[in-house]
């Protein structure tokens, strides 16, 4: 019985993440007009995202891409699964530093 009250809840979180998705707004807003708790939504939203098999990115990347390659000369680029960060030569380390503190 308690496998089918977690499923029911599986569901009825999917419901809600949906119609979150839905509306457009901030998440935080919208589970405050729609009085559910924010910390619960967060923890279902992480949960049911990770059973979801990755999706394909829909959209275009807004960089642009330079036409003198030659003149640009990079240092390194880490990056893991789709994000990449492209370091040039002339950067500032305690820039990088910021950077990688924010993510």
């Amino acid at each position: 019985m308690e496998q089918r009250n977690a499923a029911g809840a599986k569901e009825k979180w999917a419901q809600i993440i949906s119609e979150w998705e839905s509306s457009g707004k901030v998440a935080s807003n919208w589970c405050r007009d729609n009085g559910l708790c924010y910390k619960s939504f967060i923890t279902w939203r992480k949960r049911l995202k990770g059973a979801q098999a990755p999706k394909p990115p829909t959209q275009q990347s807004s960089f642009v891409e330079l036409s003198d390659k030659a003149s640009i000369k990079t240092c390194a680029e880490p990056h893991h699964g789709e994000l990449r960060i492209i370091i040039l030569k002339d950067f500032g380390s305690a820039a990088l530093a910021q950077i990688l503190q924010a993510l």
